[in-house]
């Protein structure tokens, strides 16, 4: 049996969902919210038992064994295409362990609408854009070590202990597309089981070492892919590289060399996205 490793912020033994992705989560868009640590996962039916150890109170909760964590964005291309390959691994995940894979979706889209344009498609739960969710998300991105997008984290619903990123999303990849990338119409049961499987079996780490074992696997983001992630969130980047580029063509023509001298107007980017939920 691992260590249970407290993570909340009361520092309590027994781990809540809660204590990670706030106390309510969305299951259907313009639904009401529900309550994570009640609602979310189903009701336990099992009727309370006197607390004799930390390890044993910790498995009687109605937690799934398996929490996938699920960073996202419309405006993100990769994440367009790995959204679809998510949804089909979890929709056979749900068929063949019901009670053993969750995801909860943490949006990085910049407005109501575009979260629920793109949560509209998703079978699985969300942080909801309630006052404070921002926070939360943001909280989130750095415990886990989040450092670009799509990303999906598995974490161990019963511990909360830290179990894959990047190999996670690997193995989604790896059974639901072809040897060439292309996506599998329906993947096999069989490989979306045994991948559940090697998740529940995987050494579990503490949520402190999360962001060191994030970004791993093949799938890994790459300095061109976070700095095209960057731009596809902040296109005026573009617009700036241009117009600066125009303005140093019709100052100094075919001149290989800019002085001191003169300087170009300072551009600045501005965001009114900043404090927003989302």
């Amino acid at each position: 049996m691992v260590e249970i490793t407290p993570v909340d912020d009361n520092d309590d033994d027994i781990f809540s969902i809660e204590s990670l992705v706030g106390p309510q989560l969305l299951k259907e868009v313009n639904k009401p919210t529900v309550a994570t640590s009640t609602g979310a996962f189903g009701s336990n039916k099992t009727k309370k038992k006197k607390k004799t150890d930390k390890a044993s109170s910790s498995s009687d909760n109605n937690n799934p064994p398996l929490l996938g964590l699920y960073f996202s964005a419309s405006w993100c291309p990769p994440c367009q295409r790995f959204t679809p390959l998510l949804i089909d691994f979890y929709k056979i995940a749900k068929e063949v362990s019901p009670n053993d894979f969750e995801i909860v979706f943490i949006s990085s889209d910049k407005n109501q609408e575009e979260f629920d344009e793109y949560y509209r498609k998703m079978p699985w739960l969300a942080i909801s854009s309630v006052e404070g969710s921002a926070q939360i998300k943001s909280d989130l991105a750095a415990k886990i070590g989040v450092k670009g997008i799509p990303a999906l984290a598995i974490i161990d619903g019963k511990t909360g202990e830290f179990i894959a990123g990047g190999t996670a999303r690997d193995d989604v990849i790896r059974v639901t597309t072809t040897s060439t990338g292309e996506k599998i119409e329906k993947c096999d049961p069989g490989q979306v089981k045994a991948v559940l499987g090697k998740w529940k079996s995987a050494e579990r780490s503490t949520m402190h070492d999360a962001p060191r074992l994030m970004e791993t696997g093949k799938m890994q983001q790459s300095t061109i892919g976070k700095v095209l992630s960057f731009i596809a969130k902040n296109p005026m980047v573009i617009f700036g590289a241009i117009y600066l580029y125009q303005w140093l063509k019709r100052k100094y023509g075919s001149e290989d060399e800019i002085t001191n001298d003169e300087k170009p107007p300072l551009i600045v980017e501005t965001s009114d996205n900043d404090n927003n939920e989302f």
